[in-house]
């Protein structure tokens, strides 16, 4: 019985030594939170009626959240564009993906492509607009480290435009080619303690959290790719009352949670006025969208498709 009862004493002193020790030294630190426990079956203690009742629960550990790039590796976004009096005038498609050539580093990429008889009448008219980005702050956001533009019609480049970040001599440059020649180029310091976003790294930014939670009625304002001027995206999440309204006039309702207003450079998407509406689902997924006022067709409307490829990959 002697041997029995020591061996029970040093069990418990196992237990209880390192628990009250983590206890004393938190409530010593006031940086250090008090721990909260979580009393649940799986973790009850109650069978070992000798450790008091604030002990015989053990705190889980807090979850913990993927870092934005893990977050959206491998997602894969299709939609079907419609402008005019066409229903599927084109395809676009959003897609992130690891950089291996540069270390934290990712591609953002969307492309779009006209489609059926819209494609001859736009001689194959295909955008894409590429991001280098850089996963920063122990990944918590994304920054931009090059933004390209690139457009083609009948299977040549019509124009192409690259905005280079060079954070280490705090300077942006760009270039824009007509053709094969260089239309012209320049560059702007990149003032102290600032990070400019180009559309995409925003777009990734804005959904993981980056400019703050994602709230109905709330503005953000981000600094965005400057050339000749600074520029800025604005983005409005709409009320509730407003998301509410707009959103009992479509069928698509059930899928729409957040309708955001955003405002930006025009010349981004060769737009008269910059104005975008995109409405996010409860995870902060483009479920569908607006460029508004795009020259020569006007508003551009695009649908995520439904497809299994529309997810991030794991791990």
């Amino acid at each position: 019985m002697k041997l029995l009862s020591k061996s029970l004493s040093l069990i418990v002193m196992a237990v209880v030594f390192p628990v009250v020790l983590w206890i004393t030294t938190s409530q010593a630190d006031t940086l250090v939170p008090a721990p909260v426990f979580n009393q649940t079956p799986e973790d009850n203690f109650t069978a070992n009626p000798v450790l008091p009742e604030e002990l015989r629960y053990l705190p889980l550990p807090a979850p913990v959240r993927k870092n934005i790039g893990v977050n959206f590796n491998g997602e894969k976004l299709h939609y079907t564009v419609s402008f005019l009096l066409f229903f599927h005038a084109a395809d676009a498609n959003i897609t992130f993906t690891k950089d291996t050539a540069v270390k934290n580093g990712y591609i953002a990429e969307l492309e779009g492509h006209t489609s059926g008889i819209i494609k001859i009448l736009t001689f194959q008219r295909r955008d894409r607009y590429i991001s280098h980005m850089v996963m920063m702050d122990n990944g918590k956001r994304l920054r931009s480290a090059k933004f390209e533009k690139v457009s083609k019609q009948g299977g040549r480049k019509t124009k192409r435009s690259e905005t280079v970040f060079d954070y280490e001599n705090k300077i942006v440059h760009w270039k824009v080619w007509k053709g094969d020649e260089l239309a012209g180029e320049g560059s702007r310091p990149i003032p102290e303690n600032t990070v400019y976003d180009d559309p995409l790294s925003a777009f990734y930014n804005f959904r993981y959290g980056v400019y703050g939670d994602i709230q109905k009625g709330k503005p953000i304002e981000v600094k965005s790719v400057p050339t000749t001027r600074e520029s800025k995206i604005e983005l409005l999440i709409a009320s509730e009352e407003e998301t509410q309204k707009k959103n009992n006039v479509s069928s698509k309702k059930s899928s729409r949670e957040y309708l955001v207003k955003v405002l930006m450079d025009k010349d981004v998407f060769d737009q008269t006025k910059g104005n975008i509406e995109l409405w996010l689902s409860k995870d902060f997924v483009p479920v569908e969208g607006v460029v508004k006022g795009v020259v020569l067709v006007g508003d551009i409307h695009g649908v995520l498709r439904p497809d299994k490829e529309n997810k991030p990959q794991s791990g």
